[in-house]
């Protein structure tokens, strides 16, 4: 399981790292239109120079959260894996819901979203501060967890943890 984890972990980084040179991409692209809009506002309605300089920002701070989390998936990368028996952060987790199907999770203390297959496992990966790893956090194997749903209750069965 832990070569599931390796390339799972893997493929988010290479998500991240294209995620990063399309964030970089961006604030170039907003710093040259701040540039192009020179002097005063032609009028109060004219706020194409701030509103670039607004995303020139925002994909600064996109960029430092890329980094970051690429910084620490990497360095999890090269330590050794100790199998996971509890839900936590970087266990691999296969739930099962009430009408029987089942979905492999992957929890990792940043990042997330990204859904990849491995070894023809489908496994999605999510922030231990998603609403759904805070449902199961610290639980075991045959343990139940309940999770409001769009306003629905659903009830998970922890089928495995590695």
């Amino acid at each position: 399981m832990d070569s599931l984890k390796h390339q799972v972990i893997a493929e988010v980084i290479k998500v991240a790292q294209s995620m990063l040179g399309t964030a970089e991409k961006s604030r170039e692209d907003a710093i040259e239109e701040s540039k192009h809009h020179k002097g005063a506002m032609e009028s109060r309605y004219d706020t194409f120079k701030e509103e670039a300089q607004y995303l020139m920002v925002a994909q600064d701070v996109r960029i430092v959260e890329l980094n970051s989390t690429i910084s620490v998936l990497t360095s999890h990368l090269s330590r050794l894996n100790i199998a996971c028996v509890r839900a936590g952060v970087f266990a691999l987790v296969k739930l099962e819901d009430e009408a029987g199907e089942q979905a492999s999770y992957l929890i990792l203390p940043v990042g997330g979203g990204v859904v990849c297959v491995a070894n023809e496992i489908k496994v999605t990966t999510i922030n231990e501060a998603s609403p759904l790893a805070q449902a199961i956090k610290g639980m075991a194997k045959d343990e139940e967890a309940e999770l409001n749903v769009a306003g629905k209750k659903k009830t998970f069965s922890i089928i495995s943890i590695s």
